[in-house]
């Protein structure tokens, strides 16, 4: 794939945002969260993954998702089961001999309702899920920012930014 100016913008656009200067001003979010955690994982120590998964989305939230609520205050809103559904279908596709298509390439060949053929369903659902994963995140911002309600983010800029130079959201 070549380097050209598409790449070029979106280095651009990911500096921008995410040099030492423009992290800098997340800091507060970033210590609030933290001690947020530590509560959390003191208050329950058995869910350590679930804290961790959680702080994870939560810190996120500095793309626009500011309305992310769960037991301690926070749910899992649609763009977080999104981000879980793309994590679920990464492990399951590079975790190794996970389809015994991988073993014998000739099963792709067979109809869906071959034994040893549920790739292809499993397939056709994470075509699914990482076309959600791609185009659902910037649809939910620039809805948002429509409707006046959103917080500044990477997601929101690059919609703005965007608008400025002409192109359609």
């Amino acid at each position: 794939m070549p380097y050209g100016s598409f790449w070029r913008n979106i280095r651009r656009a990911l500096y921008q945002r995410f040099n030492s200067d423009a992290v800098s001003q997340f800091r507060p979010v970033l210590l609030q969260e933290t001690h947020k955690l530590l509560k959390r994982l003191t208050a329950s120590p058995d869910d350590v993954v679930e804290h961790i998964r959680l702080t994870i989305q939560v810190l996120k939230c500095v793309r626009d998702e500011n309305h992310i609520r769960h037991r301690s205050g926070y749910s899992r809103d649609g763009l977080v089961m999104l981000e879980d559904n793309l994590a679920k279908a990464f492990e399951m596709i590079y975790a190794p001999g996970s389809y015994l298509v991988e073993s014998f390439p000739f099963l792709r060949y067979v109809p869906v309702w071959f034994p040893g053929a549920n790739f292809q369903k499993d397939a056709a659902d994470f075509k699914e899920i990482f076309s959600t994963g791609l185009h659902k995140p910037f649809d939910v911002t620039s809805k948002n920012m429509r409707s006046g309600e959103y917080l500044s983010s990477l997601a929101s800029s690059l919609v703005q930014q965007a608008q400025a130079e002409g192109e359609p959201d």
